[in-house]
């Protein structure tokens, strides 16, 4: 009779999670579809953000965000991704 061992799916999800965090997020150039935070850094300036999120600063002042400052903001830490930008304004007042 032999028994057979559980995984340890503890360690297999940290291990996994560290490891996903280690990597880039290879999709946080592309405006729109790179919603993942990464590590912290230094804020861009003013004209770096509107040339970098024009498009996305644009469509939150349509959505009644006003404060270009604080949403180039939520646009550097949600990497360009326009709804979680929305929701970091929102948590972030």
């Amino acid at each position: 009779q032999q028994q057979q061992q559980q995984p340890n799916w503890g360690n297999m999800f940290q291990n996994m999670m560290q490891q996903q965090q280690q990597q880039p997020n290879p999709f946080g150039g592309f405006g729109g579809f790179g919603g993942f935070p990464q590590q912290q850094q230094q804020m861009p300036s003013h004209d770096q953000l509107q040339q970098r999120y024009g498009a996305q600063l644009e469509q939150l002042r349509s959505m009644g965000f006003y404060d270009d400052q604080k949403n180039g903001q939520a646009l550097h830490h949600t990497n360009g991704n326009v709804s979680a930008a929305v929701d970091w304004l929102l948590n972030h007042p």
